[in-house]
Formats: C-alpha cells, sequence, structure tokens
C-alpha cells in the first residue's frame, strides 16, 4: 500500500483524499509526492522496493554497506582465527597428556615388576627359614626317642672301658652304678649316688653313635636349644660337605665337666 508522506498531514490535507488521489494516478506512473522525493544514495527506487530486480550498474551497493561487510568477513575471519588457535592448543594439551601417560606406564610397570620380585624373594626366604625351623624342631624332638638311643654299651671318653645304659641306671663299673632320669623335651638329666644327686645335659650326635653329657646346672630347654642350634647348623654343614664325624666331639682324655660315650 503506498504510504502517506508527512507533509500532507503538516498540511492538514485529509489522508483519505491523498490516498484516492494516489491511486487515481494512471498505472506505471509515480505520483508528484514521490518524484518530488530524493533519493539518497544507497537507497533502492520504489520499483525495486515493489518486487522489481536490483540492477547493481544502475544502482551500485553503497560504500558503508561494503565497509560493514567487510568488517563483518574479518571479524568472522579472526573468530574463526582464535577457534583454530584454541583447537590447536586442545590438541596439544591432549597430545602431551597422551604422551606423559605413555612414559609413566613403563615406569609403573617397572615399580610393579621389581615389587612382585622383592615380595617373592622375601616370601621365599621366610619359608626357607620356616621350613629350617620345622626340620630343626622335627630332629629335635619327633625323630627319635632319646631314652632308647641312651640304652646300650658305651666306650667311655676313648678309652677301653665301657659303660652299660639301661633304663634307670648307668652302670659305670661292677660295683658303681648312677640312677638318672631324662628330660627329653629339655635334653638334661638328673643322676644321684646314694645321697649325692648331680645334673647337667646331654646331646647325641646326628647319627646318634655318640653321646655327650655335661655336667652343670641351671640348663632349661631355652638354653640348650640356644647352645645346640649353632652346633646342628654347623653339623648340617659338614654332612652335606661329606666330612666324616660330622657333629661329633673328640675325646682328649682332659674332659672338664663332660663325659663322651661312643658306640664301640
Amino acid at each position: 500500500m503506498p504510504a502517506v508522506s508527512a507533509p500532507a498531514f503538516a498540511a492538514g490535507v485529509d489522508p483519505a483524499a491523498a490516498m484516492g488521489q494516489q491511486f487515481q494516478q494512471p498505472q506505471g506512473q509515480p505520483s508528484p509526492q514521490m518524484q518530488a522525493q530524493p533519493r539518497s544514495q544507497g537507497q533502492l527506487p520504489a520499483q525495486e522496493a515493489m518486487g522489481a530486480e536490483w540492477d547493481p550498474a544502475q544502482d551500485p551497493m553503497p560504500a558503508s554497506a561494503m565497509s560493514s561487510a567487510a568488517d563483518a568477513v574479518r571479524s568472522a575471519q579472526a573468530v574463526a582465527a582464535e577457534w583454530a588457535d584454541d583447537l590447536k592448543a586442545a590438541g596439544r594439551a591432549v597430545a602431551t597428556r597422551t604422551a606423559g601417560a605413555g612414559e609413566a606406564h613403563p615406569v609403573r610397570k617397572k615399580r610393579s615388576v621389581v615389587g612382585v620380585v622383592v615380595v617373592s624373594v622375601v616370601a621365599v626366604i621366610a619359608l626357607a627359614c620356616a621350613a629350617f625351623v620345622a626340620f630343626l624342631a622335627w630332629d629335635r624332638w619327633g625323630a627319635y626317642d632319646d631314652a632308647a638311643d641312651m640304652q646300650g654299651i658305651w666306650q667311655a671318653n676313648g678309652s677301653a672301658s665301657t659303660v652299660v645304659v639301661d633304663g634307670e641306671q648307668i652302670q659305670l663299673t661292677d660295683d658303681v652304678a648312677y640312677d638318672y632320669e631324662i628330660d627329653p623335651f629339655a635334653k638334661t638329666i638328673t643322676f644321684s649316688l646314694g645321697n649325692m644327686e648331680g645334673q647337667g645335659r646331654y646331646r647325641f650326635s646326628p647319627d646318634r653313635t655318640q653321646l655327650v653329657i655335661t655336667d652343670g646346672t641351671g640348663y632349661s630347654w631355652l638354653s640348650t636349644l640356644m647352645d645346640d642350634i649353632p652346633w646342628r647348623v654347623q653339623s648340617l654343614q659338614d654332612e652335606l660337605a661329606g666330612v666324616e664325624g660330622a657333629g661329633k666331639e673328640a675325646s682328649s682324655g682332659e674332659e672338664d665337666g663332660r663325659t663322651i660315650l661312643d658306640r664301640p
């Protein structure tokens, strides 16, 4: 619909009459008001506004519009460049984290392997110690019958004299015999002759062919155990090395408080 110009209202002209006059203009000819209005630079003509095709050669784009378009293009390029920089920075950060994770993984794996090796070695040592303790306990208290092994004929201190031991007495000569009693757990012995009493400790050789009785007081299962552990370890080493007479004591004839009895 044709617009009513501002001068028509200002002059007191009836808008309806003005509109009637505009509609009375022959088709295809512009009204005097439209002919009188100058077109500013860049403003489309009335026929272009009403649907006519725009001809760039007859009505070029205004310089201000071109400048605004150029500014918009430059702004879009700047935003795109900023986004591209952000994407590159994010890519570098991801690559750095990935590389760091790749480098740290072998270290963790190496540490885990070292930990497994250490735990395995400790476990093997602990098992070996437990097995050795179990062997010593079995060898000391479970493998043999001390009361039975003590009975029989023995030779005292490397001499030709014999000593006969039964379940109750140690017969030194035909006229002298000691009553005795042993404690297999503590490896101690008590003996008496008339009103005289004595005590001490005893120890068999590994092959049970030698019996050493040491006189003394204050022996207990713990003290005899602590004395026998290093002796048994050494005797085991000698046995493994094939040493003859491993764990036996040689008679010198001057044993101080010890009686060494060997099987003949």
